[in-house]
């Protein structure tokens, strides 16, 4: 298995990947700009201040975000064929969503958080359900991030009751990760994790832990 430095900065590096498109808008040279207020396609998330849409184009799906109610419209990811993007939670103009893939023996899952204010985002967690290795055991057991993007997520991974990890990561709004903890999912349970005013929470063998984001945050 891989180090909990490791694992939270390999989540970091690959959102330059899946997250890059992700800061274009949806318009291009020879169309108009689209207008947040009307968005083509299926709403799929829409608060007081954020609104997601995907919708149909050739092949596959575009899922597209704007801040209410005529913000700039930024294209988040493109959807195709047997694959899945379900948005999650929100914060502010933040939002985080679920994108899976799924090929002949396994699923890969992405966790990203995403700011449609800017167009920009992060990843914060990555597995892969390989169905060759069913005692691989890969989770996101519990993540939160407050509206101005900072994050914090328990991963855990084990091949068994004798054979885990669970790593506590804190995220800078620009996707920059630091692992907080790491034990074993005996010694840190993912649910005890915490996140409120900038402060962050956990337990490891019994004991609560904190750690917190510099201020102004």
């Amino acid at each position: 298995m891989s180090s909990g430095f490791g694992r939270c900065v390999l989540a970091t590096a690959l959102s330059a990947l899946v997250l890059t498109t992700g800061a274009a808008t949806a318009a291009t040279k020879s169309s108009a700009p689209l207008r947040c207020d009307k968005l083509p396609g299926k709403v799929i998330l829409k608060t007081a201040k954020v609104k997601v849409t995907q919708a149909k184009q050739g092949k596959a799906e575009i899922v597209r975000a704007c801040t209410l109610p005529r913000g700039k419209v930024y294209k988040v990811a493109t959807v195709v064929d047997g694959d899945t993007l379900t948005p999650d939670k929100n914060a502010g103009t933040w939002f985080s969503y679920s994108a899976s893939t799924s090929e002949a023996f396994s699923t890969s899952t992405t966790v990203a958080l995403f700011n449609a204010a800017t167009g920009k985002g992060y990843q914060v967690w990555y597995g892969t359900v390989d169905g060759k290795d069913p005692q691989d055991k890969q989770a996101l057991d519990a993540y939160f991030f407050d509206k101005d993007g900072h994050a914090t997520t328990a991963q855990g991974r084990s091949y068994g009751p004798e054979n885990s990890d669970e790593w506590i990561c804190a995220f800078a709004p620009d996707g920059t990760s630091i692992v907080l903890d790491h034990g074993t999912q005996a010694e840190i349970p993912g649910t005890s994790l915490a996140f409120a005013n900038g402060v962050i929470t956990w337990t490891h063998t019994g004991e609560t832990r904190t750690a917190e984001f510099s201020r102004p945050f």
